[in-house]
């Protein structure tokens, strides 16, 4: 039972040492970004304002 309330607590603890920042960036999964499509990326990752998690392409050569 111990376990089960430190699980339970844990995720409040490290809650408080993500940044503001990071809380509030938005999450992409990008799909068939071909050539255009990866430009478009880079530029919204250098704004800082999104984690790219995912892409797909089913061209490997775009």
């Amino acid at each position: 039972m111990l376990a089960s309330a430190t699980v339970a607590i844990a995720p409040s603890l490290f809650a408080s040492s993500v940044s503001k920042v990071e809380k509030e960036k938005v999450k992409l999964a990008l799909i068939g970004i071909g050539n255009r499509g990866g430009q478009i990326a880079k530029d919204l990752y250098a704004t800082g304002l999104c984690e790219i998690v995912a892409l797909c392409d089913v061209d490997m050569g775009a």
